[in-house]
């Protein structure tokens, strides 16, 4: 999954070529457990849009951070361990529509909801 988002930023795409990729990759794939986790990250992605900031920033940052593999601009940045903190003490409401895609796109990355997933960077 993550060389489908990592290709993209080696590549230079365009908007364009990125919808192409992601429309072909559902009409290839869109009976498949590897469609479902896609969309859980891009959902992931977005962020909150209950204006939760501290949410956003123990969630989408990181997704985001895994997902293109660097810090380049705001609201990316690596794991620490106040937001996994954060993530640890939510209370989660099954009807959260966000967080249950954001824990999902965790999952879908190989990250670990409840700690620090980068420790050692």
């Amino acid at each position: 999954m993550r060389t489908f988002f990592t290709n993209w930023f080696k590549q230079q795409p365009t908007k364009k070529s990125i919808l192409e990729d992601l429309r072909t990759f559902f009409i290839n794939n869109g009976d498949d457990a590897g469609a479902d986790k896609l969309w859980d990250i891009i959902s992931a992605l977005r962020g909150p849009d209950d204006g939760n900031h501290d949410l956003k920033y123990a969630t989408t940052e990181v997704i985001r951070y895994h997902v293109t593999g660097k810090s380049y601009y705001a609201n990316v940045s690596a794991d620490n361990d106040g937001k996994a903190k954060y993530r640890d003490e939510l209370v989660i409401n099954q009807y959260d529509h966000f967080i249950q895609h954001a824990m999902k796109a965790f999952r879908s990355l190989n990250l670990n909801w409840r700690t620090n997933n980068d420790a050692d960077a």
